[in-house]
């Protein structure tokens, strides 16, 4: 996606997270991926550790089985060069729990995304529960 950030960083980076977020929504591990640099961090939502690598892909394998999907609530971005965004905001994730009912998850998130070769690809994620 080549975008011009600085005079349109909060459009971009909402289209950003809902083209992740779409991926995400159809469990398609490969798709998720895409979105990541090579050398990309995770701090996944439902993550015990931080995943850098394959510890990425291995968590989305196992978030996907929770058949998630969500939408964005808020999203505001700051642009910091002409190739780095960041996206701050929230959204809630619909998972499949164990007894195969829908649970409702709150979330925080926080992306930085660069544009390497063109495309936005995200180089780190935060994600975590909002507390009660």
């Amino acid at each position: 996606m080549r975008l011009r950030p600085r005079s349109i960083s909060p459009i971009l980076a909402f289209a950003l997270v809902k083209k992740w977020l779409g991926a995400v929504c159809r469990y398609n591990v490969n798709e998720i991926l895409s979105f990541y640099s090579r050398d990309a961090v995770l701090l996944g939502t439902i993550a015990e550790n931080i995943e850098m690598g394959a510890g990425i892909e291995g968590y989305f394998k196992k978030f996907v089985e929770k058949e998630p999907c969500g939408e964005v609530t808020s999203c505001f971005a700051q642009q910091l060069s002409k190739d780095i965004l960041v996206a701050n905001g929230t959204y809630i994730f619909r998972l499949m729990n164990t007894k195969g009912g829908i649970d409702e998850v709150n979330a925080r998130f926080t992306f930085v995304f660069k544009e390497i070769g063109g495309v936005w690809k995200i180089k780190t994620q935060h994600s975590s529960e909002e507390p009660i």
